[in-house]
């Protein structure tokens, strides 16, 4: 039982480190994008602003914020710290799901005379494809999901599938279904606004103008329709790197699949331990391969893209497959 401890500890350790990382991540993902946006539009009112008073200080704003976003999405956004994140959580699930199956007393913990000796063998080996991150590693400040004693059948379907499947994999998939949801809404807005803006331009145009020299005040219309335009690209990229639809497909499918292999194996029917097994393997490798997807999903390129817009201001114109396994930890090489 101590085997078992252990292991549940040092999943909850690498568990509480990679969601530090990830806060982290986020964090910095929403301050680069706001600063992005920030940039834009404090450039493209400079450019309508040529010669007036508040010219320099604004495009001072502008192209500091611009170039802040450019600077923190190399630093905080960058694909080492993206790699120790993911690596640091698939160390936390591998080591959570050795805990899982060692309490159910499934194989290969199904003998009790080397079921404890195997455990350590394992946790040694997923922590040591870790080592090179225990710079990040703090001690947890809660006990994590990991078990911390043997579990009965139905107390592994109960704290492993139905509550990953439905307090873990369904909320998480709302939440980002929703988040992306809200984000398209303003994208579709401000899209919608630039385009009737845009249209009604020319006729804006001549109710703007105040006289003969007041050329700055001639392109507001379009001037506007660009910053809409330009932001609504930005949040489109928001949404792209933030990876919000792929997780919120690919928990919702997991979460169906485990609901399908619960609901379709009766507990009857996996009662001989080498059912049980073959049960647990199952359910364990749906899990893993989610692990491994979104795994390698967050490994791709993730640099914020910067629009092209100019910080000179100028006048606007008038017109892999996964492996299935979660203890396979990607990538120990940090690029």
């Amino acid at each position: 039982m101590d085997a078992l401890i252990n292991v549940a500890n040092r999943a909850a350790d690498w568990s509480a480190c990679a969601d530090r990382l990830k806060s982290g991540l986020a964090t910095g993902r929403w301050t680069v994008f706001a600063l992005l946006v920030a940039g834009i539009v404090m450039t493209l009112i400079a450019g309508r602003m040529i010669g007036g008073e508040a010219e320099r200080p604004i495009t001072v704003i502008g192209a500091v914020s611009y170039a802040l976003s450019g600077f923190l999405a190399n630093r905080l956004q960058s694909a080492q710290r993206t790699t120790a994140w993911t690596r640091a959580r698939a160390a936390a699930e591998a080591l959570k799901r050795q805990a899982f199956v060692f309490a159910a007393g499934a194989v290969p913990y199904d003998d009790p005379a080397t079921a404890a000796t195997l455990l350590n063998q394992e946790r040694e080996r997923i922590e040591r494809d870790a080592d090179d991150l225990l710079m990040h590693l703090r001690p947890a400040q809660r006990p994590g999901s990991a078990p911390r004693a043997m579990l009965s059948q139905s107390e592994y379907r109960r704290l492993r599938i139905q509550a990953q499947a439905k307090a873990y994999y369904r909320p998480r998939a709302e939440e980002y279904g929703r988040t992306a949801d809200r984000l398209r809404m303003i994208e579709f807005g401000l899209a919608l606004a630039a385009a009737v803006i845009a249209a009604v331009g020319d006729s804006l145009q001549t109710a703007f103008r105040i006289g003969p020299e007041t050329g700055s005040a001639a392109g507001v219309p379009t001037g506007l329709a660009l910053i809409l335009t330009t932001v609504a690209s930005a949040i489109l990229v928001h949404i792209e790197t933030s990876r919000y639809q792929f997780l919120t497909l690919t928990y919702r499918a997991t979460a169906r699949r485990l609901e399908s292999e619960d609901g379709l194996t009766p507990p009857e029917r996996v009662a001989a331990p080498a059912d049980w097994s073959a049960f647990v393997t199952r359910c364990e490798d749906i899990i893993a391969c989610e692990n491994m997807s979104w795994t390698a999903k967050w490994t791709e390129t993730m640099y914020l893209p910067q629009p092209a817009v100019s910080l000179v201001p100028s006048p606007i114109p008038s017109s892999p497959p996964a492996p299935a396994d979660s203890e396979a930890i990607a990538a120990r090489s940090i690029e």
